[in-house]
């Protein structure tokens, strides 16, 4: 039986079946936490588009629970924002074909702000009130504020006009307290990412995790859809791109 000449199946046709296989296995491998990047490539692949821009605000990890990375090792480009300076120089090394900034993006013009880096590397924050939940809030273990740091600050629309010309496919949002004031400062008249993910469930008082429904209103009053909803993180599409993707 081992000793059958198998040079037969070796022909071109073959080659390119199992190279074909190959990228579907790849590529059917999701990276975000709950299979975002999955869903959002559904949307993706209808409109065609295989290499898509974006911006990654809080990107955390280059590879783990990534929104973005699935895209990248595809061939997309984009910016990845992350004011964790630990998880930053992570990313500058994982992802060297993106613009990795070490820094935070602000809903007004203000330029800078204080960054709580806690004792659990993957957990910081802009917000004071947010740091202090993280300490006395259980469900995130025994945190500690590590350090505060002054970062600068960049817009969206000044992050997308100088890196990727206001052309977003893609805008990930996961900022730990801060995602709907993001949201709500950006013009989407000037600038309509294809797909928007964002964070819409959120541990209440009680310790218990509830939906966050303005976001859902914000953007469907600007013209978006929801897309997908993976129950921690929601997906929104420019409505004008629906009936593509039906």
């Amino acid at each position: 039986m081992f000793g059958m000449n198998f040079q037969k199946y070796l022909t071109w046709e073959n080659y390119v079946l199992w190279v074909k296989y190959r990228l579907k296995q790849k590529y059917k491998k999701s990276y975000a936490q709950c299979g975002e990047d999955i869903l959002m490539n559904l949307a993706l692949s209808a409109l065609k588009i295989d290499k898509p821009t974006y911006i990654d605000v809080g990107a955390n990890h280059p590879i783990l629970n990534s929104n973005t990375y699935l895209f990248y090792r595809r061939g997309g480009r984009g910016v990845c924002v992350e004011p964790n300076p630990a998880l930053w120089r992570v990313l500058k090394r994982e992802r060297p074909y993106d613009v990795c900034l070490n820094a935070g993006v602000a809903a007004s013009a203000q330029k800078s702000a204080d960054f709580y880096v806690m004792s659990s590397t993957p957990l910081g924050t802009f917000s004071a009130e947010e740091a202090r939940k993280y300490v006395e809030d259980k469900h995130y273990g025994h945190q500690e504020i590590q350090e505060v740091i002054k970062l600068p600050l960049m817009t969206i629309a000044e992050i997308a006009e100088k890196y990727l010309g206001n052309a977003i496919d893609i805008l990930s949002i996961d900022t730990e307290g801060y995602d709907m004031e993001i949201i709500r400062s950006i013009d989407y008249t000037r600038l309509r990412p294809k797909l928007i993910c964002a964070e819409t469930a959120r541990y209440d008082d009680s310790g218990n995790i509830r939906k966050l429904a303005e976001v859902n209103k914000h953007l469907e009053e600007q013209g978006y859809v929801l897309f997908a909803d993976s129950y921690i993180n929601s997906i929104f599409l420019d409505k004008r791109y629906l009936s593509a993707v039906r």
